[in-house]
This record gives C-alpha cells, sequence and structure tokens, in this order.
C-alpha cells in the first residue's frame, strides 16, 4: 500500500512580495487637450448646368445652318453679279451702204448677219433691203442661204416688192431655185442673175389693185404673190407652185397663219391694248428665224402658248409665253427679251442690273460669316467639354457676329432692291424692289437672333457663378 501526500490548498501558497521601484514615480495621466475646432468645408463639385448644356448643343446646330446659308447667300450674290455683266449681243440689222460708179451704174454693199454682199444696180434705183433670214429646208433642186440672198436682193432692184412677197420668192427659191438659171448655183452672182431677166413689173387688175409681180427669165415666167410664188417654165414642164402654207423652215420659224393666230390671242389677253407698233413688232419677232417666244416641238398649239399680257400705264408692253417673255415700250421697241434658250433679241447690253457695291457687300459678309460660323462650331465642342473659357469664347462671337449680321443685312437688300428695280420685267415706277430687298434682308437678318440670345443668357447670374466656381 502506497502512501501519496495530499495537494496543498491554492490559498495557503504565500504570493512573492511585491517590491517597490525605487526614486521613480507613477505617471499622472494625461488631460485632454483644449482644441477649438476648424471651420472646414469638404470641397464640392458643382454639376454642369442644363444651360450650359444647351448653350454647346444649340451653338453647334446653329454653326451648321449658318454656314450653309451663308455660303448660299455668297454663292447667289456672286452668281447674280456675274449674270448681270454678261453682254447680250443686238439684234443683227441690214445696213446699206450706196457708192456711184462709172457706167450709170451704182454699187452698193449689204451687211447681213451672214456675210456682205454687193450688188450694181441702175443708177437711181433705191437701196434694196434684204429679206428675212429664215432657216428654209433647201429642197433638191434648190439654193442655200447666200445665193438666195443674191437672187432676192438682185430681183428687188427692178422691182418694188414687198416682204412677203420678197419672202415667197425666198420660199421658192428654197425649193426649186437652180430651175430658175441656166448657170446654176456656182454661178450665182449679182451680175448673171440681172442678166437673167429680160422683163419685170407689176400685174394691175381692171379694178385698180396690184396684181402679181413678175420676172421673165430665160427658162420662164415667175410670179409672186401674197401668199404664193409660181414658176411656169418654158419648155412646158409642169409650173412649179409654193405657198404660204407649204412653206417648211428649220428651227422654230413659223408660219404666217401661227404668227397671226399668236398675235391675235395676245391682242385678246390684254383685251386689244397693244399699239399697231408693238403688234408690228411682235409680228416680226415671231416671223425671225431666231424667235424664242413659241416652241414648236411641245404638243400645244402655238396661239395657246401665250400666257399673260400685261400693258403697263406708260404703254410699255410685257408679252409671256411659256417658253418665254419679251418687253417693249409703246413705239413697239423691243426693251428686252428672254426664252428658255438664252437671251435673244433686244437692243444688247446686259439683261439686267445688280449693284456692284452690294454684291461686293454679301459675298465678303458671307465669307466672314462663314469662318466665324466654324468658330462657333469649335466652341460648341470645347463647351461641351466643360472648357472653362466657353463663356468667354460665346461672348466673342456674339459681339462680332451681331455688327456682321447687320451688314450683311444691308449688303442683301441692296443688292435685291438694285435687281428688282433694274429688271426689265418689273416696273420701275413700283415699290417691287423695295419690298424683296426688304424680305431678303429680313431672312438675312435672322443670324442677328442668336448672338443677342446668347449675350442676355450668358450674363445671367446662374451662369456666372458656374464659370467662377470652376475657375
Amino acid at each position: 500500500m502506497t502512501h501519496e501526500p495530499s495537494p496543498i490548498p491554492p490559498d495557503t501558497i504565500a504570493s512573492p512580495p511585491q517590491v517597490e521601484p525605487i526614486g521613480v514615480a507613477a505617471p499622472a495621466p494625461l488631460a485632454p487637450l483644449n482644441a477649438l475646432p476648424l471651420d472646414y468645408v469638404p470641397p464640392s463639385y458643382n454639376a454642369r448646368p442644363g444651360l450650359v448644356t444647351a448653350i454647346g448643343v444649340m451653338s453647334i446646330v446653329v454653326a451648321v445652318i449658318s454656314g450653309f446659308a451663308s455660303f448660299g447667300y455668297g454663292l447667289g450674290g456672286f452668281l447674280l453679279w456675274m449674270t448681270s455683266q454678261i453682254k447680250v449681243p443686238a439684234t443683227t440689222s441690214t445696213t446699206v451702204k450706196t457708192t456711184p460708179v462709172a457706167g450709170g451704174m451704182s454699187s452698193f454693199s449689204v451687211t447681213t448677219s451672214n456675210s456682205p454682199l454687193s450688188v450694181n444696180t441702175a443708177s437711181g434705183a433705191s437701196a434694196a433691203i434684204a429679206p428675212p433670214a429664215l432657216r428654209l429646208v433647201v429642197g433638191p433642186h434648190g439654193l442655200e442661204e447666200p445665193q438666195r440672198r443674191t437672187v432676192v436682193l438682185t430681183f428687188r432692184q427692178s422691182s418694188t416688192l414687198s416682204d412677203q412677197r420678197a419672202k415667197m420668192l425666198d420660199s421658192l427659191l428654197a425649193d426649186s431655185g437652180q430651175d430658175l438659171f441656166t448657170f446654176g448655183a456656182s454661178g450665182m452672182t449679182a451680175a448673171n442673175v440681172a442678166a437673167s431677166v429680160s422683163d419685170s413689173g407689176q400685174v394691175h387688175k381692171l379694178s385698180g389693185e396690184a396684181g402679181p409681180d413678175y420676172f421673165v427669165l430665160g427658162t420662164g415666167r415667175l410670179e409672186l404673190y401674197d401668199d404664193h410664188a409660181v414658176f411656169m417654165p418654158s419648155d412646158g414642164r409642169e409650173p412649179v407652185r409654193v405657198s404660204e402654207a407649204d412653206v417648211e423652215a428649220e428651227g422654230e420659224v413659223l408660219s404666217k397663219r401661227d404668227v397671226d393666230a399668236i398675235v391675235a390671242s395676245a391682242q385678246k389677253r390684254c383685251v386689244k391694248k397693244l399699239t399697231p407698233a408693238q403688234t408690228m413688232s411682235l409680228t416680226n419677232m415671231l416671223a425671225g428665224a431666231g424667235q424664242g417666244l413659241i416652241n414648236k416641238s411641245i404638243n400645244v398649239p402655238p396661239a395657246s402658248q401665250v400666257t399673260a399680257v400685261i400693258v403697263q400705264p406708260d404703254g410699255s408692253a410685257m408679252i409671256q409665253t411659256m417658253s418665254g417673255v419679251v418687253m417693249m415700250d409703246a413705239k413697239g421697241v423691243v426693251t428686252y427679251s428672254m426664252s428658255n434658250a438664252g437671251m435673244f433679241g433686244g437692243p444688247g447690253g446686259s439683261p439686267f442690273k445688280v449693284s456692284g457695291g452690294g454684291a461686293a457687300l454679301v459675298m465678303v459678309t458671307s465669307a466672314l460669316s462663314m469662318a466665324l460660323a466654324i468658330y462657333l462650331l469649335v466652341i460648341g465642342i470645347i463647351t461641351l467639354r466643360q472648357s472653362l473659357r466657353g463663356r468667354q469664347l460665346h461672348l466673342i462671337y456674339a459681339v462680332i457676329k451681331i455688327p456682321l449680321a447687320i451688314l450683311a443685312a444691308i449688303g442683301v437688300y441692296w443688292m435685291a432692291s438694285s435687281f428688282m428695280t433694274n429688271l426689265p420685267t418689273v416696273p420701275r415706277s413700283s415699290s417691287a424692289g423695295a419690298a424683296a430687298g426688304m424680305f431678303y434682308a429680313m431672312m438675312a437678318g435672322f443670324g442677328i437672333i442668336y448672338p443677342i440670345a446668347l449675350m442676355i443668357t450668358l450674363s445671367t447670374r446662374r451662369i456666372r457663378e458656374y464659370y467662377s466656381d470652376v475657375r
């Protein structure tokens, strides 16, 4: 049997003695600091106002619109001014110069649109007038225009032919002119033609009225009437007859029936206010080869192509058709004419006038406005990128744009009013020029609205505070 010692109770075990440190005092607790609170506000970042975003977007939109509008105004002013510098050639006239020569003869030169022509005539004969220059269709036995002109001018020296009968002679020569002469087209000179005429004159009826003009040639007898021409060969061949209805012309040449119908239609539209001189001038213009008022190629009767006839208080008249317009004064003098194919007839010169100063001002202001539109596009973009100079750059734009828009409006009014005032189709006494100038000036003046709105918006307190806070 073993005997183990019993455990010692914990409370009977003596604790080691506490040893006090020699010469060191226990530290006293620290007192709290008496500190003042700091007046500190953490930094705040202001969001971009919606008005600034709207300014950036609107600047981009206005810049694009302004750029295209400025380009259009500048290009329009340039083209209008260039068109006003075009010189429309005057209507070609026929001039006759007579020079006495030996042998009781006289020589005169006739200058037409094609070439000069010299014809010897008996002394004392009146100078001939060139026939209408119709571009007639030449038949297989016909003569070309230079040879026909030689024959007509020579025949008119021995007989006083009316213009209408000279026209019928020209038509017959175009159809079968080579059958009238033995020397052919190559020998068609004034001397040969005059030598081939053995007799000429005019038949008078028993009533005293004038009958046809006749010419006895080596190949037969030629008779000319107002509405037809007849050549009767001496060798028994069939007579050659050409009537006014049979005349076939190239291009836009009208028949006499069509010309009369068109003139009647014009008189009807203005209640017969056209003067006889104006009626004659219109008739001559329509009968010419270069008439541009009536288009034969469209499926509309010539008389129905007259759309308007306006007679002004001063007696001047404007006749408008589907293909052109003609202006003439009370004496029948054509002052202006234009067709879809371009200018025709008239006294020559520019078709209208435009103030050079007004056109120059429009072109310069348009160029500057396009440059300013590019500037506005750039500052609109950098404003959306929160540039610190967005407000300042927009104010610079507004300060420049306002006087520039005013100058542009002045230039547009100047150019448009001068154009409308000098347009031959607009009466000078009317206020159409000023009204048109004011309208286009107002259109150009719209460019002043946005810079004024910018100056008002950028001066608001919210915008000023935003740009001052972000600095």
